[in-house]
């Protein structure tokens, strides 16, 4: 009796033990699949993070959806209306109906089209249709007037990116440039020349004639804006005559065109100043706090820093500190030697790494 409770006991220690390694598999499993579920989800959510930030890193390769409008505006979305042939001149659409918008892609509108315009012929002969079907008429160029200034409902829209003759004056330091011409595709003109502008805005994306319409300022505080830089435009009128402006001859147009937003017609070309392609050197002054008004007062206004660059004793001066805990930090003059420059124009910056500018 004791054997064979002996042999019953220890088989049953034997089943006890054998239930446990398979109770302590089972639960090995299940936290293998846990795991391995957990490490499949994390892993799939840092692989679409690292896609995302790669889409959002890389350049875009299709356009830019803005399938809105901000604010809504019911009425900007409603279709045009075509309207009966006309005996109008010849005009060449790019598109005819549907919707245009700007760089900010929040004021998609309905427009009539947008004309393709290479000539003066091109912009007159759509004058004279939106005049004879009464139309409004609105310019464009890379269209980063992001208020819809350039589009208005039902309306004409003159797409100037082709009307971009460039004539160059080296002797005179002055150029000729129709309006639809990007400040970059003057800068490589002007770069083969050894000539630079004279101001623009910060970066050479825009069109001429935008920078002109919004009287646009760049990053270079002498010449201030560019219209100082402007001596003269042609402007067309809504009635196809064509108007010489300038400070002195038709100087009320002029001043309202600068700045005008196309409202007071069609700015053709304009003649603008130029300057020689300088280089520049920055240099960097420590000083003491204390000292700062007196450096200002000699070197970092206007007047004065504009006279530094052209006077050798100005350009020499120094003012010198044994560095202390308050130091304000770093302040820059210029001179005319070899790194960097002000103008904007491409040479420097090829010599350093080749770009390209389109």
């Amino acid at each position: 009796m004791l054997i064979i409770f002996s042999k019953t006991r220890s088989y049953i220690i034997y089943s006890s033990v054998l239930n446990n390694e398979v109770q302590e598999e089972m639960n090995l499993r299940r936290k293998r699949s846990i795991f391995l579920s957990l490490s499949l989800l994390v892993g799939s959510f840092l692989v679409f993070c690292a896609r995302r930030l790669y889409e959002y890193a890389a350049s875009p390769d299709k356009e830019k959806e803005s399938d809105f409008v901000f604010p809504a505006d019911s009425d900007q979305l409603k279709p045009g209306t075509f309207l009966a042939a006309t005996k109008s001149p010849p005009v060449t659409f790019e598109q005819l109906g549907g919707f245009a918008n700007d760089a900010s892609h929040l004021n998609k509108t309905a427009i009539y089209g947008i004309v393709h315009v290479t000539s003066e012929d091109d912009i007159r002969n759509a004058l004279q249709f939106a005049r004879d079907n009464h139309l409004k008429v609105t310019c464009a160029g890379q269209q980063h007037s992001m208020g819809g200034q350039t589009l208005t409902h039902g309306g004409l829209l003159l797409d100037l990116r082709d009307f971009n003759r460039i004539r160059l004056d080296k002797e005179h330091k002055r150029v000729n440039i129709q309006t639809g011409a990007r400040w970059w595709q003057l800068q490589l003109l002007l770069d083969q020349a050894g000539l630079s502008v004279k101001s623009m805005q910060s970066i050479n994306i825009f069109s001429v004639g935008g920078t002109l319409s919004v009287n646009a300022h760049g990053i270079d505080p002498r010449p201030g804006p560019v219209s100082p830089t402007v001596r003269s435009m042609r402007i067309m009128l809504s009635s196809g005559e064509i108007v010489e402006a300038s400070p002195s001859q038709n100087a009320e147009l002029f001043s309202h065109a600068l700045g005008g937003y196309g409202l007071f017609g069609v700015i053709l070309d304009a003649d603008l100043d130029i300057v020689d392609n300088e280089m520049y050197s920055r240099e960097i002054s420590y000083m003491d706090y204390s000292q700062y008004p007196q450096y200002y007062k000699a070197s970092a206004s206007f007047t004065a820093a504009y006279r530094c660059l052209r006077e050798p004793f100005c350009a020499r001066r120094r003012f010198k500190s044994t560095p202390k805990r308050n130091l304000t930090g770093r302040f820059r003059r210029w001179n005319p030697r070899d790194t960097t420059r002000s103008t904007g124009s491409l040479s420097t910056f090829q010599k350093r790494a080749p770009w390209d500018a389109g």
